[in-house]
């Protein structure tokens, strides 16, 4: 008896609750021909084989503006990828980015599934063009003909994430496919109500190939980011990355980056090269000799920052790409930052010596506060209020030299009882100076 499949155009970047296994990414992220690059030409080979143009960007979503991306524009070659020996059981995520050119949608289908080897098609995704010279999806699970079109207007020029949810149901020729259009955003949960479908029709016996048709010499269509998983929640690394930059500083580059939250974020990659294609051609280096440590699972902020080590050379760009990798091993890239090596060194930095400012602030329930200082000496941390009063002594020891050191105040005084909300000074105090900064308390 069969058992349920949902295979869904559609994977998130955003935080999920539920793992499983990510069981093909094809960013394209190489040049020249697919069928150079581990896909096979099941129909039509040699004759205008499927290459590759630039990526896709679409906001929200995993595999945006990763690698290039696949041109479907002409009437020959059909090619194909297996991901799997042949799923019979069990749930299955797809996801793909679209972009249809301006008069490049004459009817037909371009995508489909299949089993491996390939041999029937099932389902299949169609364009057409309405009668007001707009985009028109379709959908059927076995015809060559759609079994319908979207109502909506969707337009030409415009990259869309589209889904596809094939369902086994017990019996025969009874299994349901429908479509989804996403226009903008992405959702954690399955919409209650398909853009097209459920339709019926031949049913596929089991499903291991994605495949891109070319129908027409008129089409004009680019694919991009095609994922499969296993859930509709396979997120293949829900990390929310809200900076990454680069600093040449003190004759070294340092690499700095931020999340919003992260989950099951097992650590960080970074690659470095020196063109902006360094990372399709197979150019880089790796920069760091082990895993950078990730956060795991957190809804807090976090700040990471790595040296480059390796060689520069003076006036040349480097390119650097961050690589998230999850507890099950799943990656992802995330798009580069760069970075230019002035011809001459600039002056070195001056040495930062006091208190730094606290972190996080505002802060609650805790926060940091540190501090260093160009000489060995005694000094002690201490807490007050708006009015002056001390509320707490955090440090009174040594402190040494040229070594940043940290306390943590928990919004507690001395006897251990919270304080209300409200602006506090901390001070570090020494028998030579003082210094004094203010923080703020948020309850």
């Amino acid at each position: 008896m069969k058992r349920r499949i949902f295979i869904l155009f559609l994977i998130i970047f955003t935080s999920f609750l539920l793992h499983a296994v990510l069981l093909l990414e094809e960013n394209f992220n190489f040049t020249g021909n697919l069928t150079d690059n581990g896909w096979t030409a099941h129909s039509g080979s040699g004759t205008n084989p499927i290459d590759t143009t630039t990526g896709l960007t679409y906001s929200g979503y995993a595999s945006s503006g990763i690698g290039n991306a696949a041109l479907v524009d002409n009437n020959g070659e059909d090619d194909s990828r297996t991901y799997h020996e042949g799923i019979t059981s069990g749930v299955v995520f797809t996801s793909f980015l679209v972009n249809v050119s301006s008069g490049g949608a004459p009817t037909g289908y371009f995508f489909h599934l299949s089993s491996n080897p390939i041999i029937a098609y099932r389902p299949r995704v169609f364009v057409d063009e309405d009668a007001e010279n707009n985009l028109e999806f379709g959908l059927s699970m076995s015809s060559s003909t759609a079994s319908g079109y979207t109502d909506n207007d969707y337009y030409f020029g415009t990259t869309y994430l589209l889904v596809i949810k094939y369902e086994f149901i017990s019996g025969i020729d009874n299994d349901e496919v429908s479509l989804f259009v996403f226009t903008s955003g992405v959702t954690d949960t399955e919409p209650e109500t398909p853009t097209l479908g459920p339709y019926t029709g031949t049913d596929a016996t089991e499903l291991g190939s994605v495949a891109l048709r070319q129908y027409s010499s008129s089409q004009n269509i680019t694919v991009d980011g095609i994922r499969i998983g296993t859930t509709w929640d396979d997120a293949p690394l829900p990390v929310t990355l809200s900076t990454f930059y680069a600093i040449y500083s003190n004759g070294t580059p340092t690499i700095y980056w931020t999340t919003e939250s992260e989950e099951e974020n097992q650590g960080w990659n970074i690659y470095r090269g020196e063109n902006a294609e360094a990372l399709i051609n197979n150019e880089t280096i790796t920069i760091n000799y082990a895993l950078i440590s990730g956060a795991g699972t957190t809804q807090q902020i976090t700040n990471y920052q790595f040296i480059d080590e390796q060689p520069v050379v003076k006036g040349t760009t480097y390119w650097y790409w961050l690589e998230s990798v999850d507890n099950f091993g799943v990656t992802e890239m995330h798009p580069p930052t760069y970075l230019t090596i002035p011809s001459e060194d600039p002056p070195p930095v001056p040495r930062f010596y006091g208190l730094y400012q606290n972190y996080p602030n505002p802060f609650n329930p805790d926060t940091e506060i540190k501090f260093k200082l160009e000489e060995d000496c005694f000094g002690e941390i201490v807490i007050y209020n708006m009015k002056g009063e001390k509320i707490r002594n955090l440090f009174k020891d040594k402190i040494n030299s040229d070594k940043v050191m940290s306390v943590t105040w928990d919004g507690k005084d001395e006897i251990g009882k919270e304080v209300s909300s409200g602006l506090y000074f901390f001070q570090l105090e020494t028998a030579e100076k003082n210094y004094t900064k203010k923080m703020l308390l948020v309850k």
